[in-house]
């Protein structure tokens, strides 16, 4: 989770004439969301090593769909042929 300092937060509200108790409702719920919502490093390291799998994985496959049509296609032309 990312470092978020709800005490400071709250001061910096009631300094800017917001109510002691809604600051501290505000830093808190604030706080809550990035719990939930906010993705970390190590969540954005597991993506990116999901993504290089899939995406080495479908590079396999275009591969063998290429070649699969290649051999395809010289089967047909070989049957051509007189």
């Amino acid at each position: 989770m990312p470092s978020f300092d709800t005490l400071s937060y709250a001061k910096a509200l009631q300094q800017g004439g917001v109510p002691t108790k809604q600051a501290e409702a505000m830093a808190t719920s604030l706080l809550r969301y990035f719990k939930n919502e906010v993705a970390t490093k190590s969540d954005i390291t597991l993506i990116r090593t999901e993504l290089k799998v899939i995406y080495w994985a479908l590079g396999i496959l275009v591969i063998g769909n290429v070649a699969g049509i290649s051999l395809l296609f010289s089967f047909v032309l070989a049957q051509q042929s007189p």
